[in-house]
């Protein structure tokens, strides 16, 4: 089967009112997705802990996570580091 177009999805990532990136309309962020998805996490197991997010939007944020981890890995160890403090 050939498409005729193409196809572009949109990642659901928001930025609140505090600079966080969140997942969707939930309170989930990026850094709770990324982290578990880098220890190896299956989207189905991110799903798991976070019902709220569906597997579509966890596969999509990954999606997107790929091409840009050196960008989005900074984020997220600086939010983490912040978070420590």
């Amino acid at each position: 089967m050939k498409l005729k177009r193409t196809i572009f999805l949109e990642v659901p990532l928001r930025t609140d009112a505090d600079g966080a990136i969140r997942i969707g309309t939930t309170d989930v962020t990026l850094g709770s997705l990324v982290v578990r998805y880098r220890v190896g996490k299956t989207p189905e197991a991110i799903h798991d802990e976070f019902p709220m997010v569906s597997v579509a939007e966890i596969y999509a944020v990954i999606a997107y996570y790929l091409p840009h981890c050196e960008e989005l890995d900074q984020y997220v160890d600086h939010i983490e580091t912040k978070a420590q403090n």
